[in-house]
C-alpha cells in the first residue's frame, strides 16, 4: 500500500521568508498574494470536486477495476495535498496576524487597531473562498479514505486466492 502514499514537496517552507513581517509589509502581505494567485484556472481543477456528498465507490470485482481506483486515489490526493497546503498557509498566516495582535493588545493601541482591521478585511477577502476549499477539501478526504480502503479489501482478498 505505500505505491499509495505519494511524497510531495513541501512548497509552504519557504513562504516564511516572504511573511516574516505580515503586517508591516503594508497590503501586500501573503494572504492577499495567496488570494490573487489562486486563479480561476487553479480554482475550476478543485471544482470538479465541489458536492455536497463524497462518491463512496462499490467494492472492486476485478483487477482492471483495481486499476481503476488506484488511478483515481493517485489523482485525488494531487488536488487533496494541494488543498491541504492552501488551507495551511491561511492557518499559518491568521495564526501569525493573531499573535502579532496579542503582541500589540495594551501596549500600542494604534498599532493593535491596524492589525485588527487588517485581520477583519483579509478574512473578508478570503473567507468564502476558505470555506468552499475546506468543503472540498472534507469530501476529498472522505473518498480518499473510502478508495483506500477498498483498494486494500481488494489486495487483502486477492493474496487469499
Amino acid at each position: 500500500m505505500n505505491e499509495f502514499k505519494k511524497q510531495e514537496p513541501n512548497m509552504i517552507g519557504s513562504s516564511n521568508d516572504r511573511q516574516k513581517d505580515t503586517f508591516l509589509g503594508g497590503s501586500n502581505n501573503g494572504i492577499q498574494k495567496r488570494t490573487e494567485s489562486f486563479s480561476d484556472k487553479k480554482s475550476c481543477s478543485y471544482m470538479k470536486y465541489e458536492k455536497e456528498e463524497p462518491e463512496l465507490k462499490s467494492p472492486i470485482k476485478d483487477f482492471s477495476q483495481y486499476k481503476e481506483y488506484v488511478k483515481e486515489y493517485q489523482e485525488k490526493y494531487e488536488s487533496y495535498f494541494s488543498l491541504n497546503n492552501i488551507l495551511e498557509s491561511y492557518r499559518n498566516e491568521f495564526s501569525k496576524l493573531g499573535n502579532e495582535l496579542e503582541t500589540y493588545r495594551g501596549r500600542d493601541s494604534k498599532r493593535y487597531q491596524d492589525i485588527s482591521e487588517h485581520i477583519q478585511s483579509s478574512f473578508l477577502r478570503c473567507g468564502e473562498k476558505h470555506k468552499r476549499l475546506k468543503k472540498i477539501f472534507i469530501v476529498l478526504h472522505e473518498e480518499l479514505r473510502h478508495l483506500k480502503q477498498r483498494i486494500k479489501d481488494f489486495a487483502a482478498s486477492y493474496t487469499r486466492d
